[in-house]
């Protein structure tokens, strides 16, 4: 029996994949016959509305249990991570985001899962942690804006009187309380000057990718111009709270695709009068020094990356919480 739905399912999926590709519109579409929200559990849902100049589509994202989950929270930090991704989000829970301070909300962004043990798996991490932000469209690069759509919409309705969000994906080591120290010392008072800001490593003059056979390939249907906007790297990103509103309400004018860093950082900020902020400083692309530079004896470098095993966290978070200073 379920090797016939699994067919069947994969034939519709094809339909919907050719269907779609030919109005060079993106793919909701989950080609799954189950939701997060058809398994019992003590998850409540809200139904949202995603409205792109090429989508407008309907799903559902999770209620925290807690409503003053943000309460005197001045920062909001998400993690874009996979549905398998279980040892990560451990590995992450017991390095960085352990002991979080106060004044820090925390949460996993996940989309949906494409078998039933897998759901079953993230329903009890969920049950167990609470720390989890879940929506119903298929978890998959193609959809990757949809996890940054539902995570910023989710802040805006749940968390909306944080000063600020920090995104980040699952393989990136991060010193939450250097962090801090940053935004008091850098960010606030760039705040008070541009109210809507983003603060990051800045990509300069990227071009689309135009190759269709590309995991990176936009259409010019749906970004016409040979060359993106300056963008922060997705995988680690600070927005004003104001910057986040203001690019969530930009999104009916732009067409949504795969680069998501891309299309939030770069395209809706431009729209949304977003200030981009190069911080190649704080958030270095790859892994650290001997030492580092400092400034007032403070390490700049604030937020490494890439790690792809849970083990690499607890370690590497030690090593950039105790990183020396260039004398």
């Amino acid at each position: 029996m379920y090797k016939s739905i699994s067919h069947l399912n994969a034939f519709l999926l094809l339909l919907v994949v050719f269907s779609y590709a030919s109005e060079c519109r993106p793919i909701f579409f989950s080609g799954l016959p189950f939701s997060y929200t058809d398994f019992n559990s003590s998850i409540e849902w809200k139904e949202v509305q995603v409205k792109f100049a090429n989508l407008d589509h309907s799903y559902k994202i999770s209620v925290p249990a807690n409503s003053y989950v943000c309460k005197n929270a001045s920062l909001f930090v998400f993690v874009s991570t996979r549905t398998t991704s279980f040892a990560i989000r451990e590995g992450i829970r017991n390095s960085y985001a352990k002991n979080l301070a106060e004044g820090i909300a925390f949460r996993f962004v996940i989309g949906q899962a494409d078998n039933i043990e897998t759901i079953h798996q993230i329903l009890e991490e969920q049950e167990k942690f609470g720390d989890l932000i879940l929506y119903d469209v298929h978890d998959n690069y193609e959809m990757l804006y949809f996890k940054t759509y539902s995570a910023l919409l989710w802040q805006q309705t749940f968390c909306s009187n944080v000063k600020f969000v920090m995104k980040l994906d699952d393989d990136v080591i991060i010193d939450l309380q250097r962090l801090q120290y940053w935004i008091d010392k850098k960010m606030e008072p760039l705040h008070r000057e541009h109210e809507r800001t983003e603060s990051g490593s800045v990509n300069f003059r990227m071009h689309p990718r135009r190759n269709i056979k590309s995991p990176w390939y936009v259409s010019t249907e749906n970004f016409s111009d040979s060359l993106f906007p300056p963008y922060t790297s997705g995988a680690m990103c600070l927005f004003s709270n104001e910057a986040v509103a203001a690019i969530l309400e930009q999104t009916p004018n732009a067409s949504a695709f795969s680069v998501e860093d891309a299309l939030f950082m770069g395209v809706l900020a431009k729209l949304a009068n977003v200030y981009v902020s190069d911080n190649k400083e704080h958030f270095r692309i790859g892994g650290l020094r001997k030492t580092e530079m400092c400034e007032c004896g403070v390490p700049l470098v604030t937020a490494i990356y890439a790690f792809h095993k849970a083990e690499d966290f607890a370690m590497n978070y030690e090593l950039l919480r105790n990183v020396e200073c260039t004398e």
